[in-house]
């Protein structure tokens, strides 16, 4: 986590001591969710290694909307900064080490560390331009483009299993097997 935080922000070894403090580590087992929809968001996770994934429910069927495999810092912000229920579920897909902070220490850290505030708009920048790409890519790209954009990201693909992949791609697992299929 370290890493993550020095690679946006230059901060001193006092304050990096600091904000650390406000970090819980927690272990996620396998399948095992982190919230489940219902629930409000109370804080911040970061993914120090593991895989989670965010999906939803329409028509009985489980749709993943975003999934990680990587160092990253996140949350349900609509849940979280609207106190409701969110309409989401975050579930590990491999046995997760993470770091959880809360909304009210993460909001003193931006009260008390300047360039934790700057972290924070980067976070949210980075996020911002990675849904805006999702929703381009869905109304630009067929399903075999961002297939092809997801084989960048080898580890999505070799730990989200297929029936998760097709619902993130907006096709059925039939459709996915055969784009694999014509791709080799």
């Amino acid at each position: 986590m370290k890493r993550y935080i020095l690679d946006r922000v230059s901060v001193d070894e006092d304050e990096m001591s600091r904000i650390l403090r406000y970090f819980r580590p927690m272990q996620l087992g396998r399948n095992r969710h982190l919230l489940r929809r219902g629930q409000i968001a109370s804080g911040y996770v970061f993914i120090e290694e593991g895989c989670l994934r965010i999906y939803y429910h329409r028509d009985e069927q489980e749709i993943t909307g975003w999934a990680t495999c990587r160092n990253l810092i996140f949350t349900d912000l609509s849940s979280l900064l609207s106190r409701q229920p969110s309409v989401f579920n975050i579930q590990a897909l491999e046995s997760s080490r993470l770091y959880l902070i809360s909304h009210q220490d993460m909001q003193h850290l931006y009260d008390t560390i300047p360039k934790w505030q700057e972290l924070g708009r980067k976070l949210w920048e980075e996020a911002f331009v990675s849904v805006l790409n999702m929703i381009v890519s869905y109304q630009t790209e067929t399903a075999e483009e961002r297939y092809e954009r997801l084989l960048a990201e080898p580890g999505l693909l070799q730990k989200v299993p297929l029936k998760h992949l097709a619902t993130f791609l907006g096709i059925t697992p039939s459709s996915l097997s055969r784009l694999r299929r014509n791709r080799k």
